[in-house]
């Protein structure tokens, strides 16, 4: 540079910095711009992947719920056939007698049953039934 005349050497540095300034400016304006939507790209395709692996999860234990959905169905099956239904007397004396069929108990006629809010547990959703019973047994 000290061997240049001055003319060149501001020409020279000139050039240097007109090339510095369109370096600066095409980062700034082309390359700055698509790293931060590559980067916003990037973020959204994790976001979407873990999106899309939560519904495989959810998916494969479909099965393992539906099955243990079929199994508490069942057991509410189980656990209402001995509810009482339809004509609440009839029921009650099909009940003791089939009740009285395995052991040696003497109940000569079960008491009128009366239906009413179930009193053991505030806001169940079953009603009760109350009847008396005398009887023998030994």
């Amino acid at each position: 540079m000290k061997r240049l005349p001055p003319a060149k050497r501001n020409q020279l540095i000139g050039v240097i910095l007109a090339t510095a300034g369109l370096i600066c400016l095409v980062y700034f304006l082309l390359i700055k711009p698509q790293q931060d939507a590559n980067a916003d790209l990037g973020r959204r395709i994790g976001e979407e992947t873990r999106k899309f692996n939560n519904y495989k999860n959810t998916i494969s234990q479909l099965k393992a719920s539906t099955n243990a959905l079929c199994e508490l169905a069942q057991q509410l099956d189980q656990a209402e056939a001995d509810v009482a239904n339809g004509d609440l007397y009839a029921w009650t004396y099909d009940t003791i007698r089939r009740f009285k069929a395995g052991y040696r108990v003497e109940i000569p006629t079960p008491g009128q049953p009366s239906q009413g809010d179930c009193e053991l547990i505030s806001n169940f959703p079953y009603k009760q039934i109350r009847f008396s019973l005398n009887g023998t047994a030994y």
